[in-house]
């Protein structure tokens, strides 16, 4: 993550467990990167679809978001929702620290 934050200001994963590991959170928290995840409820091609699709529908408000942002932000993708403020929610790791986060 070292390198991809020199030239990028946003990471999209899929990985919901990297909060549960203490060495990823502490990368996370280095990188300084906005950190975006989105989950796959349904298995297969259908679930990847609708959780691509998800994370489709919420980027533009994501990015808008961010644009605001003066710090880093951890973003979770809940899913298609014809509401675009309903699309994600945004956690401020300064006031919310996922565990590990110290």
């Amino acid at each position: 993550m070292r390198d991809a934050s020199a030239l990028y200001e946003v990471f999209v994963t899929n990985d919901a467990n990297q909060f549960d590991e203490p060495h990823e959170t502490a990368a996370i928290r280095k990188s300084r990167l906005h950190h975006v995840r989105y989950g796959q409820r349904q298995p297969g091609l259908r679930g990847l679809a609708l959780a691509i699709g998800a994370v489709v529908a919420a980027m533009p408000g994501v990015m808008e978001h961010l644009e605001d942002a003066k710090t880093q932000r951890l973003i979770q993708v809940k899913g298609l929702d014809p509401n675009p403020n309903r699309r994600f929610d945004s956690i401020d790791p300064v006031r919310q620290p996922p565990r590990y986060w110290q």
